[in-house]
């Protein structure tokens, strides 16, 4: 790490009490400064914690959110749940290893864009299903996920381009799978119908 590295390190570490239940906070907040684990900043944080350095390890290697090698920058997602293999989720994977130069679970040589997949992310209805970041596109096909791939970052949300459906998770819902169309306004639920007495007449 270099000194502005090892400053924001330790900004992140004073950031919360040295008390073993802001581990996996502190991992976190290292996770998304340097996009993986690095190995001192775990040393740093077991210091820290005063947490065996073997634990910390341990919590590092079991959650898949966490990295300990660097992640690309923008990472894309396949979906490869029943519904999106069978409509076509092994295409997505073809199309974006050529588009991204990257096999599925590395990195392209540029440290840009990483090619991941994940059992199912609860989006049946939309297979097959492709994410980047918090961004979700449904309804792919190879050629929309090339386009996709090779999209600029000012063109990545135009649906008509990528020739693919790009959604966001309802803040409403708990439900998995429960996705809204971007722009797509809620319905106002209207008012209960109102029982006639009885013998009234239409």
């Amino acid at each position: 790490m270099n000194s502005a590295d090892q400053a924001d390190l330790e900004a992140i570490l004073q950031s919360r009490p040295p008390e073993p239940r802001w581990l996996l906070p502190l991992l976190q907040a290292i996770q998304t400064r340097f996009r993986h684990l690095p190995e001192s900043a775990l040393s740093a944080v077991s210091a820290r914690l005063k947490l065996p350095a073997s634990q910390v390890f341990a919590v590092a290697n079991f959650y898949k959110s966490f990295s300990l090698t660097p992640k690309a920058e923008r990472i894309f997602t396949v979906c490869q749940g029943t519904a999106c293999h069978l409509r076509g989720a092994p295409g997505l994977v073809k199309a974006l290893e050529d588009a991204l130069g990257a096999s599925l679970g590395g990195t392209s040589a540029d440290g840009k864009n990483g090619l991941e997949s994940v059992n199912c992310l609860g989006a049946c209805a939309l297979a097959p299903v492709v994410t980047i970041g918090d961004e979700v596109h449904g309804r792919l096909d190879p050629k929309g996920a090339k386009k996709l791939a090779t999209a600029s970052d000012s063109d990545e949300s135009n649906s008509d381009t990528l020739n693919s459906e790009p959604l966001s998770l309802a803040a409403s819902s708990s439900e998995p799978g429960d996705f809204k169309a971007q722009g797509q306004k809620a319905r106002k639920p209207g008012p209960s119908p109102q029982k006639k007495p009885k013998g009234e007449s239409k």
